[in-house]
């Protein structure tokens, strides 16, 4: 039987807007690093950090949405 209360309702949609959110990043990054390489005047090193840090923080949200996700599910 699949629980389908609120609070996972609202974990899996959490779950599913970080991954996309988190897909997202990694492509800004790709394409950022790839113009950096091509144009380094234009697309700056602390661009690409700050970039990196928020797909960085994006995994441990979807992360620790996950590990509330198990934690609410019954057995």
């Amino acid at each position: 039987m699949t629980d389908t209360s609120p609070d996972v309702a609202d974990l899996r949609l959490e779950i599913a807007q970080c991954e996309a959110c988190e897909d997202n990043l990694e492509q800004r990054l790709l394409m950022l690093q790839h113009h950096h390489r091509a144009f380094p005047d234009e697309v700056t090193a602390p661009q690409l950090v700050e970039l990196r840090t928020r797909l960085v923080e994006m995994r441990r949200r979807t992360s620790s949405a996950r590990a509330r996700l198990v934690v609410t599910q019954p057995r």
